[in-house]
């Protein structure tokens, strides 16, 4: 890295140090097979409600063993099995018609039956079911990569911050990325290099695809990222000043009476912290609180309301860093994303202004 002055001569090459930054990004699916079959719906044309079909005369019965004797004198060749329907009535079925299930399950779901009525044998003329599933097994359900991991990777660089020196009269220092007498009492140059741990997973909603009869397929999507630990402070001979343990972001650093502080916006709020150069630490020192930072949610749309601090955009990003959709309204303290064709899962939305600073909010479409 070159250090340039305000007329671009180059005053210094330092020798920085880098940390690669990974992120993986693939789906990951998983069938969970249904628990049971339940009957939805069943009906008789009005016709034949009290009535049989296929039977020449209606016929009389008093019990199931009774039922199946009459029906299969009066259909030779065919079998009947017994069982009590959904309603508790004693009912049997014909061998050979089309049952729903009966691979999944060992109970048969047939699709027609017979009933005893009021001591007559009647015909139900069609039932529909349903599958049954159980949340608590996909709960425990073991999840499968599909497809090719997406895999990506950054350096990690010295992060630009602005500050003043009021210490020296100096004012307005805006995104500079190396510094002189800030962090030490030399004249080496210095910088700030976030530090990151290891992969940590963000899983998506699980959608649920098709359903068939061999079951319900489900599908997420999952990022493993690097989260910021905290921050190291080098000097240009690559010594660490300090360590920051702390994932929050700092916007802006300023030196006052000797003293060190970093200033960090979040939630529509802003926070001070003071730096300790004998600990090589930072404490919270005060916190001014603005109107919070929300996100609401409807069937349609997003809206984001940063308070009083105008942003330019706000973005809907997937739990896979894509680009979902963006705000219709600019430089504005609210801002609106329409989501009607955004299909249901976990988002993050991001604000940003002319400064570039952000601020997240992990939502979720129903």
């Amino acid at each position: 890295m070159t250090v340039y002055d305000d007329d671009f001569n180059a005053i210094k090459k330092i020798n920085i140090k880098t940390e690669k930054i990974i992120s993986n990004s693939y789906s990951e699916t998983v069938t969970i097979k249904p628990t049971a079959a339940q009957i939805t719906d069943e009906w008789t044309s009005e016709e034949t409600e009290y009535d049989t079909v296929w039977i020449e005369q209606p016929m009389n019965a008093n019990d199931l063993e009774t039922m199946i004797k009459k029906l299969s004198n009066a259909h030779k060749g065919i079998t009947y099995h017994g069982f009590t329907d959904a309603e508790g009535r004693i009912s049997c079925y014909e061998e050979g018609v089309d049952f729903y299930y009966e691979q999944i399950f060992d109970k048969k779901y047939p699709e027609s039956y017979y009933c005893i009525i009021d001591g007559i044998v009647n015909y139900i003329y069609k039932i529909r079911y349903e599958l049954v599933f159980n949340d608590s097994d996909l709960e425990n359900a073991e999840w499968t990569i599909d497809g090719d991991i997406s895999t990506s990777s950054e350096t990690a660089k010295p992060m630009g911050i602005s500050f003043d020196d009021y210490d020296n009269n100096i004012e307005g220092i805006s995104r500079r990325y190396f510094t002189q007498n800030i962090f030490n009492e030399d004249d080496k140059w210095e910088y700030i290099l976030p530090q990151y741990g290891p992969l940590e997973k963000e899983i998506g909603e699980p959608n649920s695809e098709t359903d068939s009869e061999n079951g319900r397929i489900y599908r997420r999507f999952v990022r493993e990222t690097q989260p910021r630990t905290g921050y190291a402070i080098y000097n240009e001979d690559g010594n660490i000043l300090a360590t920051l343990n702390t994932d929050r972001g700092f916007d802006y650093i300023f030196k006052f009476n000797g003293n060190i502080y970093f200033v960090s916006y979040y939630n529509g709020g802003n926070t001070l912290y003071k730096y300790d150069r004998k600990t090589s630490s930072i404490k919270e020192v005060k916190q001014f609180q603005g109107k919070a930072f929300s996100v609401g949610i409807n069937n349609r749309s997003i809206t984001v309301n940063t308070g009083d601090q105008k942003v330019d955009e706000a973005i809907l990003y997937d739990m896979q860093g894509r680009k979902v959709a963006v705000s219709s309204n600019q430089n504005s303290n609210q801002l609106s994303i329409n989501t009607e064709n955004v299909p249901r899962g976990i988002y993050n939305v991001t604000v940003k202004n002319q400064d570039k600073i952000e601020r997240a909010q992990k939502v979720r479409i129903k």
